[in-house]
């Protein structure tokens, strides 16, 4: 008879839940920008289409790995504090860089300490990896 394993997960869970309702907000902020645009594909060479769509695409690039570093470090039973560190930095530069590009097109603050937040969640997100795959 099979054993079946249950495999909790729930600061990975809550984390990518609450990027999804930032990723729904923004997908619902570039739908928003298209139908006063008048824009329906790509950005038209509009600038304001071009922040919004790059509000999204940037967050699409970004997400994922760090997601996918939390799940593995979550279900090799990593610390819960790296887990927060990891999911709590990226919410908060995700957030960030969007208001960032949502303020102007050009170099923001909010665009500037969003990307930097975005790469400290994913060194931290690299180092849990290695330490608990070399442990």
């Amino acid at each position: 008879m099979p054993t079946e394993i249950a495999l909790s997960v729930p600061i990975t869970l809550i984390t990518t839940a609450l990027l999804a309702m930032l990723n729904l907000g923004i997908s619902i902020y570039v739908g928003m920008r298209r139908g006063k645009t008048k824009v329906s594909l790509g950005d038209g060479g509009n600038e304001v289409m071009m922040q919004a769509t790059r509000m999204h695409g940037n967050f699409a690039e970004y997400v994922p790995i760090p997601l996918i570093m939390m799940l593995a470090i979550e279900v090799s039973s990593g610390p819960a504090w790296l887990l927060h560190v990891i999911g709590d930095t990226l919410l908060l530069g995700r957030l960030l860089h969007a208001y960032g590009l949502h303020s102007a097109a050009g170099q923001t603050m909010g665009r500037g300490f969003g990307m930097l937040l975005t790469y400290i969640s994913y060194l931290f997100a690299i180092g849990g990896c290695f330490y608990l795959a070399f442990r």
